[in-house]
């Protein structure tokens, strides 16, 4: 059964969102832009690319078509390790998770509404939808403040063991090396 919308809305107050409310949109963005790094790296590792050249072989290829890029590639090299991560990190909350990401970070903040002393968070998405008269409406997603918190603490809990997992660390500071280096076609120091 398709996503039902109610046809009204609370009364909003137009208040900002709260200093701890955005920090914890802070820690989700941050800790997805970590996660998309690291799942880049593990690309390069993969493809033995370096960074610059499967940036400009995916672009801005969306973060669920590079995991999906990730897992065939593994089963190509027999390394379950991505199979194993696909079944215990990407299927606990991931998809809720990054849905929350993608409301907060590409959503446009428009009101709070409290209920039953609980704080309800507004966002206007990208997304539209089409009610039984066939009227296109856009997609207000509505947030309470644990979903926030309890999306920020998934986040900080299980980004870092993804990385830990794909075992990266000697990739990321050979990496780091490489690039302190001098270019072959610098300039020589006088």
């Amino acid at each position: 059964m398709p996503k039902q919308y109610p046809y009204y809305m609370p009364t909003l107050s137009d208040r900002p969102l709260p200093d701890d409310i955005l920090v914890q949109i802070a820690k989700i963005v941050r800790q997805f832009s970590e996660f998309e790094f690291v799942l880049n790296l593990h690309l390069c590792q993969l493809t033995n690319l370096m960074p610059y050249q499967l940036d400009a072989l995916i672009g801005t290829t969306s973060l669920s078509r590079r995991i999906s890029m990730a897992r065939k590639l593994a089963a190509l090299r027999d390394e379950d390790v991505f199979t194993r991560l696909q079944d215990d990190f990407f299927k606990t909350g991931f998809r809720q998770v990054q849905s929350i990401r993608n409301h907060v970070a590409h959503g446009t903040y428009i009101g709070t509404s409290v209920e039953k002393g609980v704080n309800f968070y507004y966002f206007l998405t990208q997304s539209t939808t089409t009610d039984t008269k066939d009227r296109i409406a856009s997609v207000v997603e509505c947030l309470g403040e644990n979903a926030i918190k309890n999306a920020a603490d998934y986040c900080q809990a299980n980004f870092p063991l993804f990385q830990d997992a794909m075992n990266l660390k000697p990739f990321r500071e050979k990496l780091l090396q490489e690039g302190l280096q001098r270019h072959r076609k610098a300039h020589p120091t006088r």
